[in-house]
């Protein structure tokens, strides 16, 4: 109660009076539902009934030609984890397999980890098995009938076990306004995959139309105004995408709040340059997939939009196109992590899911799914957001690069400490990477966390350091942070990072910035100069400002499975098998102390997260200096391979080939 309290006085610090009047419309609401519900259960309503069959994405006829668009390897790859989930066998967040060998336990949570729950009453899984059961007879010429697969009937069983064990309103499973959306869309897919099947009973699907009746009229009392985040936004979605499918079934009633939401909050959390507010690339692209989805979805039933929205909607593309390297990858920079059942679609190409290709089956084609070609040396920059991505066809190197202040969304609790940080990506492979996000939900330590009693997973510090400077590719001045972080996930005083210049030609491009930390009076300013060459060399140059003595740290966080040794006092090298990274470092003044730190416990450095519930150990190179300002230090890095760089002698000794083994060393 006491933590509650504390939240609760915190948040409305730094959100002010807007939070306290959004908190008390949510449980305003919230009670209205509870006193209902009431009177629900002294009445329950009829199990008899027709479920409706309005008009979705795709129709019954469209489904031959779907299965015939998806490629073969994709609907393989669907097949096969449906079938771990006719074993009810579930894998998430990068913890151990579940196998559950009776009934699915829906409360059951591994090592104590929410998240994990979150996923399995997500429902994803009802997706999977519902277009596993249209693949599994193949195309139309195959001559096999899909309706004897077992998928529909294990859908069918495990929605009928999940919606007798959890009553609407009632038990953990119902606690949860973003849940409860989030089940909505998957249950709105299957209960439509279905439909386009044959023999499913029709008293199945009354229960399942009254199980999403259930999840709408809840989520309209329920939305969480006062995380008005992508939270409330992915809220709205799913009231309205009902709402306008129903329309004629009762959805009506939900129209004017779903729309009035919606529309506010695509207005407030979509920035000018089409970049979500909390700016994390996979909070970007869950809800950049999901408005896109929603508005091909109301073009089909012709349900119009405002011009405006659809537009904003439209614009955040650019950004998740800019995002994406050659392999379909994204930098998980903020609180991103992959894999996230939210990511249900790919704006770009359908690398994520199959459900691409049941979007928009009248337009299906391998050019509506291209991406544009590359320039020899491009930048892309996202001025409000405070993001550039630099390209260079050279080994297709993707450098991003954060000149963006902590979040620009009103609820900022998934906003890192990560200005003028950068990633890089090249050869097919990361190289230098972000340490991603952990958040470890009080399970027991392994391996060799245990060892450090203060750091245990539960203890706030091991979660705070994964949004701290130190766990980002920036600088550290005086061991202070950026930005004033609250172990409650607010932030207080932010730093101040401003743009300085941007350059592009058939050479080069460069983009240069600024931070000064929110406890500088101007005596500590930091600003780096990025470049990327044509031939994919990447030039970084950093000044510190100011007029004293600072201690500075700078910190560059390589990829877990690269190996990585000091060749000089100012020379680094990390490889992986025949590629190579060389990183030399030059100075104006003395030459930094150079040190390499992997999977520290006691000063917690050297972690990389690998999942939001795993992290593995990886190295970090910290380059250390003290003294006046002002002080100049610059990068230089380039990539090859072992061979080119033995015969140009830019290795004056090779390093050793063996890595150290890193079976069992994530946590």
């Amino acid at each position: 109660m006491m933590d509650r309290l504390l939240t609760f006085a915190e948040k409305t610090r730094q959100r002010g009076p807007g939070y306290v009047r959004d908190l008390l419309t949510h449980h305003a609401r919230a009670t209205r539902y509870r006193l209902g519900s009431l009177s629900r259960r002294v009445t329950p309503g009829s199990l008899l009934g027709t479920a409706p069959r309005p008009m979705f994405h795709f129709a019954t006829d469209d489904v031959c030609s779907i299965v015939s668009a998806v490629p073969e390897s994709i609907r393989r790859t669907i097949l096969l984890e449906a079938e771990q989930y006719l074993q009810q066998r579930f894998f998430f967040r990068g913890l151990p397999e579940v196998h559950f060998q009776e009934a699915v336990d829906w409360n059951f949570a591994p090592e104590g980890n929410t998240s994990w729950s979150w996923d399995l009453n997500r429902h994803r899984s009802f997706l999977t098995l519902g277009t596993a059961h249209h693949y599994a007879g193949g195309p139309p010429d195959a001559g096999e009938s899909p309706g004897g697969s077992p998928f529909k009937d294990k859908l069918i069983q495990l929605w009928s076990d999940w919606m007798q064990r959890n009553p609407a309103g009632q038990g953990q499973n119902w606690r949860s306004p973003f849940e409860v959306a989030a089940r909505l869309r998957n249950w709105t897919w299957a209960y439509f995959l279905l439909l386009a099947s044959s023999e499913v009973s029709p008293l199945f699907l009354h229960k399942a139309w009254r199980g999403l009746r259930d999840h709408a009229e809840y989520l309209a009392e329920h939305m969480e105004y006062h995380w008005p985040n992508n939270h409330l936004l992915l809220e709205a979605v799913s009231l309205y995408e009902f709402a306008v499918i129903f329309k004629e079934h009762g959805g009506e009633r939900y129209l004017a709040l779903a729309s009035r939401v919606l529309e506010a909050q695509v207005k407030l959390q979509i920035l000018g340059d089409g970049v979500h507010s909390e700016l994390c690339p996979m909070y970007h692209d869950i809800v950049a997939t999901e408005l896109n989805a929603f508005t091909l979805l109301c073009r089909r039933l012709g349900k119009s939009l405002p011009l405006a929205m659809e537009e904003r909607i439209f614009s955040m593309r650019r950004f998740s196109t800019a995002l994406r390297r050659n392999d379909g990858s994204i930098p998980l920079l903020g609180d991103s992590s992959f894999p996230d059942t939210c990511l249900r679609f790919d704006a770009s190409s359908p690398i994520v899911s199959d459900l691409t290709y049941w979007l928009r089956p009248e337009k299906l084609s391998a050019r509506g799914l291209s991406r544009t070609a590359e320039r020899p040396v491009s930048l892309e920059l996202f001025t409000e957001a405070g993001y550039g991505m630099l390209r260079s066809d050279k080994q297709q190197t993707h450098l991003t690069f954060d000149f963006g202040p902590f979040s620009r969304c009103a609820a900022a609790n998934h906003g890192h400490s990560d200005a003028l940080s950068f990633e890089l990506h090249a050869a097919g492979r990361p190289w230098i990477v972000d340490s991603g996000f952990f958040y470890s939900w009080n399970i027991a330590q392994e391996g060799a966390a245990r060892r450090c009693d203060k750091m245990q997973v539960g203890n706030p510090d091991r979660h705070q350091y994964f949004r701290s400077a130190a766990a980002h590719n920036t600088l550290v001045i005086d061991g202070r942070e950026q930005n004033e972080l609250s172990v409650r996930r607010e932030v207080g005083g932010q730093a101040r990072v401003r743009l300085n210049n941007y350059r592009s030609n058939s050479n080069e491009a460069a983009i240069g910035a600024e931070v000064e930390p929110f406890w500088s009076t101007g005596d500590a300013i930091h600003s780096r100069e990025i470049s990327l060459n044509q031939a994919g060399e990447v030039t970084m140059r950093d000044r510190v400002m100011g007029c004293s003595t600072h201690q500075l740290q700078w910190l560059l966080h390589f990829a877990v499975d690269l190996e990585v040794e000091l060749q000089d006092a100012t020379t680094i090298v990390a490889w992986h098998n025949d590629d190579v990274l060389v990183c030399e470092l030059c100075s104006s003044g003395p030459a930094p102390l150079l040190r390499l730190v992997r999977g520290e416990d006691v000063a917690f450095q050297g972690w990389v997260a690998t999942s939001s519930a795993r992290i593995a150990p990886s190295w970090v190179l910290v380059a250390e200096m003290e003294g006046q300002m002002p002080i100049e230090l610059n990068f230089k890095i380039r990539i090859s391979t072992r061979s080119k760089l033995k015969e140009s002698s830019d290795l004056r000794q090779e390093p050793d080939l063996p890595m150290p083994e890193l079976a069992g060393a994530q946590v």
